[in-house]
């Protein structure tokens, strides 16, 4: 009997100090009470600190703020130094490469899945305000670069012996595959010579940096040329020659692919609006026309105009285009890959 009067009081004294807010020394501090966070610093070094009264919360709040000051100079390296370095980087590329990258999925930060090595925080409490101060470990930093730039120069040995007496095509053919690894390791080195260490040029970055350089340069010179197979239609042709200058390719020179076309294009009134309807063949081809690809076309496109209607009919065309080229470009990249591209 006196047991269970006891435990009555207990409970009753739980509620009248829950009712009351008392703190407890276990538990989390409530949602509600949480004070603002200040935070400052940059990509290798961050400071936060918060008010903190009861000194009966400094093991949960350190563990909260120690946690912050990770995500806090994560975000900040990612947005102040490998976000500016990817940038710069692919402001050297054109559009047309940028589309062939994307389909080799080069597109997510290399260094988004590494947890940045840090030092132990340092903790001060004082004047009822807790302060953490996190710093990257350059040196431990370094070393994780230099262990992907190491791998990525055993995968780019496999491109040691380029054919350069190949045709451009070829040579673009072979070269192709190694585009995301040479510009994820430019951005890796870019990232290294980043951090205040000291860093000797070795024979591998020479390497990869002529690599990198020829496989840009045959990019650049790589052209291309529209042509009518038969019958000339100017419109459609200029359009497709529109689409692939919008795309940075080069229409100069000695083509590397010519694209011949048929077409029989159509374009009238129908429901208030023009239809244009785009039928016909292409061949992507070599000097002598000798076809790497062919496929049929037949696109409908509706505008409140007929030069609107016929301009999306055009692009249609000049779209599925493009794809035939990508895959003839990224044919040796998909055998590879074990991945058949009609």
């Amino acid at each position: 009997m006196g047991k269970a009067v006891r435990l009555r009081w207990l409970w009753a004294g739980l509620l009248v100090c829950s009712l009351a807010g008392c703190s407890y020394m276990s538990g989390d501090q409530p949602a509600s009470k949480q004070p603002p966070v200040q935070a400052e610093g940059g990509a290798f070094q961050v400071r936060l600190s918060q008010p903190l009264e009861d000194e009966r919360w400094l093991p949960q709040a350190q563990a909260a703020l120690e946690k912050k000051a990770v995500a806090q100079l994560q975000h900040n390296f990612m947005t102040q130094v490998l976000e500016p370095e990817r940038a710069r980087l692919e402001a050297t590329l054109s559009p047309y490469e940028k589309r062939l990258l994307a389909k080799m999925k080069w597109g997510v930060p290399p260094l988004k899945a590494i947890q940045l090595p840090t030092f132990m925080p340092k903790v001060v409490y004082k004047d009822d305000t807790l302060q953490v101060i996190k710093e990257v470990d350059r040196a431990a930093l370094a070393k994780v670069l230099a262990e992907r730039i190491a791998t990525l120069d055993r995968a780019l040995l496999a491109y040691r012996f380029v054919p350069d007496t190949q045709p451009r095509l070829v040579q673009i053919q072979y070269l192709l595959p190694a585009y995301p690894l040479l510009l994820d390791r430019a951005l890796y080195q870019r990232l290294l010579q980043r951090l205040p260490i000291d860093y000797t040029r070795r024979k591998q970055d020479v390497y990869a940096e002529s690599l990198l350089g020829k496989l840009q340069t045959l990019m650049r010179k790589f052209a291309v040329a529209v042509r009518a197979n038969i019958d000339k239609d100017a419109t459609f042709e200029s359009g497709l020659r529109a689409l692939l200058v919008e795309q940075g390719l080069n229409l100069q020179g000695m083509p590397d692919v010519f694209m011949l076309y048929d077409v029989q294009a159509q374009v009238q009134p129908q429901g208030g609006q023009f239809e244009a309807l785009f039928s016909g063949q292409m061949r992507l081809a070599d000097a002598s026309e000798v076809p790497f690809d062919q496929f049929s076309f037949q696109v409908r496109k509706q505008s409140e105009t007929a030069q609107l209607a016929r301009a999306k009919a055009v692009r249609a065309v000049g779209m599925t285009l493009l794809n035939h080229l990508d895959n003839l470009l990224l044919k040796r990249y998909y055998v590879l890959q074990g991945v058949y591209q009609k």
